[in-house]
């Protein structure tokens, strides 16, 4: 109507047809809120039960905060936005923080697989030898994958090009690169949901304390 009056726009962060910012800012901070809530809770219940597992965790949640620090920075910068709306300056500091970002994903994703086989190892192979090798040998397979999969998603690609993967400068076979990082992802995960089950299969214990320990290791497939 002629005559009101138009009230300033306070949105932390828009969501249009060409921006999609505040979308990412909502599902990131949550993420964070969840990752930190969980890491506090943990770290409660077991203060006095700290192990490997516990201290490749906290590496891992330092990691993560870095990472969420690089994409608020990143979509700080521009990212989420139309690239028509943004300067090539906008575009190349985005680009930089979003390739911090993705180091720093992977490093945190490592470092995390880390901390399950410490505690796979801690609460399963004392007195086994062969898993406590079995565990030895996953943990390495991650290491190199991390530092494998680092190097994979960065190779011969500019900081300041690395998104959006397209026109000069791209970062060549760039989708193709996170396939193969995703899909190990992927199947070190359901190993990591497998391997207790083949540690209890022979133990003597009940079924339903066997299937809660199963569930509890399931959660991580989703």
């Amino acid at each position: 109507m002629a005559g009101l009056p138009v009230l300033p726009n306070h949105q932390f962060s828009e969501v249009t047809e060409d921006n999609h910012a505040g979308v990412v800012w909502i599902v990131a901070l949550l993420c964070l809120v969840y990752s930190m809530l969980t890491f506090v809770t943990r770290g409660a219940i077991k203060w006095t039960l700290l192990g490997m597992d516990d201290w490749a965790l906290v590496a891992a949640q330092v990691a993560a905060i870095a990472q969420y620090c690089a994409l608020f920075v990143s979509l700080h910068k521009g990212l989420g936005r139309t690239l028509s709306l943004l300067s090539d300056l906008q575009r190349q500091e985005f680009s930089r923080a979003a390739y911090g970002n993705a180091i720093l994903v992977l490093l945190s994703l490592c470092l995390s697989k880390c901390s399950l086989i410490f505690l796979i190892r801690r609460v399963f192979t004392r007195d086994m030898k062969n898993f406590w090798f079995i565990c030895n040998l996953f943990l390495g397979i991650v290491a190199v994958w991390g530092l494998a999969a680092i190097i994979t998603v960065t190779a011969g690609c500019s900081s300041s090009h690395y998104v959006p993967p397209t026109g000069p400068g791209m970062c060549p076979g760039y989708l193709t690169r996170w396939k193969f990082v995703v899909a190990f992802d992927v199947a070190t995960e359901v190993i990591f949901v497998v391997l207790p089950i083949y540690l209890l299969w022979n133990l003597q214990m009940a079924f339903k304390l066997k299937l809660r320990v199963f569930l509890a290791f399931a959660f991580r497939i989703p």
